[in-house]
């Protein structure tokens, strides 16, 4: 930021576009490696080990897309590799599914789903990324969202009723695929065929 006496460096608020050096008349300016966050890794106590990577954005840090490049880069070599991403169509999510071989879209059929179910089909094929989707309280709300994803050829590939019990397993921190072993039996199937199949 230019100020009448001199100029401010905000380092927390870069996005590494490299037009602040391209400005500089005098070339005084230098970029350096800064930390932003960490990563973690670990193996999820399941019947089979599962391997886990988590990266946390330090407070006050404006920028996750570095974060998430870098978390990417840790992928296990395995059959099957998870990305959970952020909500929305922000940069973070972007950079999340850059890479992916097919995107699983998680919707619920109400106006405020259909909107961002929108935004996230607009952004998914703007990346050029084979998407999927699945309806989370699917007997809720109205057949808009299911109407939308027929008319723009997106798969359905499971539909999840509204239940009380996933709800409470949720906010108690539960996972809920281990407390309601009947949804794991349902939802199983389905993460098989999206890992072994390219295109559904």
């Amino acid at each position: 930021m230019a100020l009448p006496k001199g100029v401010l460096v905000m380092p927390e608020l870069c996005h590494g576009c490299g037009g602040c050096l391209l400005a500089c008349p005098d070339e005084a300016l230098l970029e350096v490696e800064r930390e932003i966050g960490s990563i973690e890794s670990g193996e999820a106590a399941t019947d089979r080990p599962i391997a886990f990577h988590s990266a946390t954005l330090d407070v006050g840090e404006a920028r996750a897309t570095p974060l998430i490049a870098g978390l990417l880069e840790t992928e296990p070599s395995a059959d099957m590799v998870i990305v959970d991403v952020p909500a929305g169509t922000s940069c973070s999510a972007m950079e999340a599914i850059r890479h992916a071989d097919r995107v699983l879209l998680v919707t619920e059929p109400t106006p405020f789903g259909l909107h961002d179910l929108e935004l996230a089909v607009q952004m998914t094929r703007a990346i050029d990324r084979p998407m999927v989707a699945l309806i989370n309280r699917a007997d809720l709300g109205d057949d808009q969202v299911r109407r939308y994803l027929q008319t723009e050829q997106i798969p359905i590939v499971a539909e999840i009723p509204f239940s009380r019990a996933m709800a409470a397993a949720y906010a108690q921190g539960r996972i809920v695929a281990e407390a309601i072993p009947e949804l794991r039996e349902r939802l199983l199937p389905v993460v098989r065929r999206l890992g072994s199949e390219r295109s559904l």
